[in-house]
This record gives structure tokens, sequence and C-alpha cells, in this order.
């Protein structure tokens, strides 16, 4: 299998920028082939990210043909050249293809012995554009999570950011979408199924079914719970803070925002072990930076 592999660092063309204690990025780009099955045709493909700290994007579609993996490494302005520098080497990128062509994982993992959740002063922002994915599961920190145009399981676990994911396939398998710190938009088409279960434990939520496939309602400011087209596939939304909004709808895609809402307050953040925390809806044995959902394989 054809791989490329471009990393490009913009340290050199930078460095009187970074010296200056100005912020400034380092690229890696990621170019694969996408698999194909043994008759030539389009193989399967899941994509399994995790972010030390940053904003993940990932966008499926014809009008890519291979995969490309984009991480920008960002450095504070305030952060002085020389240990901005440490940072940028401190950061490693990878993406890499595993498992039989037939049902591939795309694996793209970022780094950061450096980072510390307190400071929160290096990011990495994950760009990620393919012909299709199958499944989907990312665990992020600190930034937007977008998911455009995907199918499958799906699980997405954020802290500190926004969660939306638009897509154009019917979503019939289970979906669990969780952010500590931030809102949650999730729109689908018609003929997408689950039960589903929405909570935030500051804000609101809703859904709007603009197909009439919803029944079994019970709704409050902060709850909803429903059976869309009498499916049996979990669909699982939670907050601690922020609103969750759904819609089933035509062309989910093409609904686009530029503003979400509420923004995120880091001090939110400062005391999870604290008498507040029952505010996190966090279990006792969990960890300071869990949401309190556990992680489980999806393929």
């Amino acid at each position: 299998m054809r791989l490329r592999i471009l990393a490009a660092a913009a340290l050199a063309a930078c460095l009187g920028v970074m010296l200056g204690g100005c912020g400034s990025s380092r690229t890696f780009t990621y170019r694969l082939d996408m698999p194909r099955a043994a008759d030539g045709g389009p193989g399967l493909l899941a994509v399994d990210v995790e972010n030390f700290n940053g904003t993940v994007e990932l966008r499926a579609g014809d009008r890519w043909k291979d995969i490309r993996v984009d991480g920008r490494v960002e450095v504070d302005h305030e952060i002085p050249g020389p240990v901005s520098a440490g940072y940028f080497d401190s950061v490693a990128v990878s993406a890499a293809l595993e498992g039989p062509a037939e049902m591939s994982v795309l694996r793209v993992r970022s780094t950061s012995p450096k980072f510390s959740r307190e400071r929160s002063d290096h990011r990495v922002k994950l760009t990620i554009t393919l012909p299709s994915a199958e499944g989907v599961r990312i665990d992020n920190w600190g930034g937007l999570v977008l998911v455009v145009n995907t199918s499958g399981a799906t699980q997405i676990a954020n802290r500190l950011g926004a969660v939306e994911l638009r897509t154009n396939h019917a979503m019939t398998e289970p979906v669990t979408i969780t952010t500590s710190e931030g809102s949650i938009y999730y729109q689908v088409p018609e003929g997408s199924t689950g039960v589903i279960d929405f909570e935030t434990l500051n804000g609101s939520a809703y859904i709007k079914d603009r197909k009439g496939g919803t029944d079994r309602t019970y709704s409050t400011q902060r709850v909803v719970q429903t059976v869309l087209n009498n499916g049996d596939n979990p669909v699982v939304c939670r907050t601690n803070n922020g609103y969750i909004r759904a819609w089933v709808m035509d062309d989910p895609v093409a609904f686009t925002r530029s503003v979400r809402e509420p923004p995120v307050d880091p001090r939110e953040w400062i005391f999870p072990q604290g008498s507040q925390r029952f505010k996190r809806n966090l279990p006792d044995d969990a960890p300071p930076d869990s949401t309190g959902t556990r992680s489980v394989p999806l393929w």
C-alpha cells in the first residue's frame, strides 16, 4: 500500500517570530491510499482519533479520493521562544492504516509529554478528510470536535469543547457523544433510528423531528427520551454544561452554524475533586479528566 508522508516543520521560517515571544505553528501532513477490497471495490474504513489538546475536524465525501491527515501544532503567543521551541519538539502526530483492506482502521494520534491541563498552552488542530468512514471514535480535549458525513457506530468523548455531528447517511448504529463543557449538535437524515437519551446538567435539550419518526417521547428542559423510527440502537448525548440540539431533517450536512453556545469557561474544570464534584456527574472512582463515560470498542 502506497503511503506518502510529508512532515513540514515551519520552525525555521518562523524562528524570528518565535524568538520574539509570539506564537507559531508546526505542521504534519499524512496522505494514504483509501483501502480497496479484494474485488477492487472500496473497502470499509473506521476512524480512531486521540488528540491530547486542541480540535478535531473529520469530513467524509466523494470530493476526496484518498485519505489526508493534517496536524497543526500551535503554542500560545505569550510563551517565550526557547520554551515554545521545546513544546514543538515534544509534540508527535501520527496516522496509520491498520487491519485488512476489507475493514481497515485509520488511527490518528497526537501526544505531548510537556502538556499540562493546568496550563493548556499548546495544542494540535487535526483535520482529516477521506472518501468515507463507517465508524468513528474520537477522544479529544480542549476544543471543538466536528464530524461531517460519516456513518456507522460513533463514540465521541470531548472535554472543554463542543461536539457537532452532521451527516446525510442514516444513522442506525449505536451513538455516544459526551463533553464535560460545551454543547452537542446532532443532525441526521430521514431513515435514522435510535433510542434517544439526551441529558444536560446545565442548559437545555431538544430534538426537532421534521420527518415525524419519533414516538413515546418524554422531555423536560434538560432531558429528552424518545424512540426514533422504532429503532433499538442507543443514541446517548451527555454534557455537564451546554445545550443538546438534535434535528431529523433533509440535507443535514448543509445546515451549518457560525456560533456554538454557550462558550466554554475553563474555570469550571479547576476543581473536579472538590465539594462541587457532584455537579460534574462523575462517579467517585473516575479520574479527574474523565467525562464519566466508559470507553468501549466500536469495531
